[in-house]
């Protein structure tokens, strides 16, 4: 049976759109107003502390009056922040003062504020960054009466999120996943008025996909200990693809150039598992800072490369890929003015304003689960969709060389 959140929910999207985000944003801050005293201290415990010692939630309780705090929460306030409107997913307000910021994410990337430092210099801010230090300055710099929460599907924080320091402008902030909503709802503990709508709660969060907890990088590199062989055989596939790429590809390919960027190895790709399973690259006789790369990868979830601005479709899952960089700013200028000889079925930068090290001209991509299966080849499928590619990039070169 289809869950009552879930009948809701079709009536709130389109194809081209879906609101799931806000809609399970709305649920939640709904369910949580509903709380009685007894379950919001659960909650606080089981979601918003959840694996942090009990001395933290005591000294935010302490902190923030008696036990029994009276929690009423809102959705998108309009907060200011360096003269600019926000609207933070979800705000928990004790006595008219926002206690606990949760930002809510199903596989949404972050976003960032830019601005111009007196010495010209272009600064990011990190959003969590930005609400984490709201979230102080509302609590008068009082560091342990808030807490900033992330909570998602499969958008992970930032790497120093967790780590004790200022930039986040609050001591306590926790990370925990949807499934984590659908454990606590589970564990039936919950004695409120709420039970009515437990089950459909819980119905909604399976069927959306957002009661599981997605492994992480680091669980796939456990793999490699766990199966005898399994890197060098990747290894070993990787190399033999290389190697028949360099035998179609010559004439407009420079398969030299890249030994000046050898591993320490002396290898002509990287073998490892943060974030790259395997990876190759090959330089154009066109222009000596344009070349493909391709490869295989993790899902990048913090953007270090910049590459989900450019494809905002990018797999969560590993994938291979093929993609044209550059670091010419004359190569640059020519895929501008020849934009419309671009070939389909690619993600293309059109964000291109002014050149830097190695720009992102173009990538497709493919779940690496495609290629694996008992009916096909996973060597011959990745080969294929390789060679594909470098027949396209050559056609798009030659054109606006």
């Amino acid at each position: 049976m289809v869950s009552l959140y879930n009948r809701l929910l079709k009536y709130q999207q389109t194809e081209a759109k879906s609101n799931l985000e806000n809609f399970s944003t709305e649920i939640l801050c709904d369910f949580l107003n509903r709380l009685a005293g007894d379950d919001k201290e659960q909650f606080l415990r089981k979601v918003i502390f959840l694996g942090k010692d009990t001395s933290a939630f005591e000294d935010f309780v302490s902190n923030n009056g008696e036990d029994n705090l009276e929690i009423i929460w809102k959705t998108q306030c309009p907060i200011t922040i360096s003269e600019t409107t926000k609207y933070p997913d979800l705000i928990g307000f004790i006595d008219d003062r926002p206690a606990i910021l949760i930002e809510v994410k199903i596989d949404a990337k972050f976003t960032q504020r830019t601005y111009q430092d007196d010495d010209g210099n272009t600064i990011h801010i990190h959003q969590l960054e930005d609400y984490g230090n709201w979230l102080s300055e509302e609590n008068d710099k009082a560091i342990d009466k808030a807490i900033l929460l992330l909570l998602s599907r499969s958008t992970r924080p930032p790497s120093d999120f967790l780590e004790p320091g200022n930039r986040y402008g609050v001591a306590q902030k926790n990370y925990v996943t949807w499934n984590q909503i659908y454990r606590w709802l589970n564990d039936g503990t919950i004695n409120s008025k709420v039970n009515c709508l437990v089950e459909d709660f819980k119905e909604y969060l399976l069927e959306q996909n957002m009661a599981i907890e997605s492994p992480v990088k680091n669980d796939f590199s456990i793999l490699e200990l766990w199966i005898s062989g399994a890197g060098n055989r990747i290894g070993n596939m990787m190399t033999h693809i290389r190697n028949e790429l360099q035998k179609k590809h010559t004439s407009n390919m420079d398969w030299k150039k890249e030994k000046r960027y050898f591993n320490n190895d002396g290898e002509l790709y990287t073998l490892e598992y943060d974030p790259k399973i395997a990876w190759s690259w090959v330089h154009l006789n066109s222009d000596d800072y344009a070349y493909i790369g391709w490869g295989i990868c993790f899902p990048d979830e913090l953007d270090e490369w910049g590459w989900r601005e450019v494809c905002s479709t990018l797999p969560t899952v590993p994938f291979v890929h093929i993609g044209l960089f550059s670091a010419s700013q004359d190569f640059v200028d020519r895929y501008k003015e020849n934009a419309n000889k671009r070939p389909d079925g690619w993600c293309w930068n059109d964000k291109i304003d002014e050149w830097e090290d190695d720009i992102l001209i173009g990538m497709r991509f493919v779940p690496l689960d495609k290629f694996v299966s008992f009916e096909k080849d996973a060597t011959t499928e990745i080969f294929n969709f390789l060679d594909s590619g470098f027949k396209e990039i050559s056609a798009l070169v030659s054109k606006i060389v």
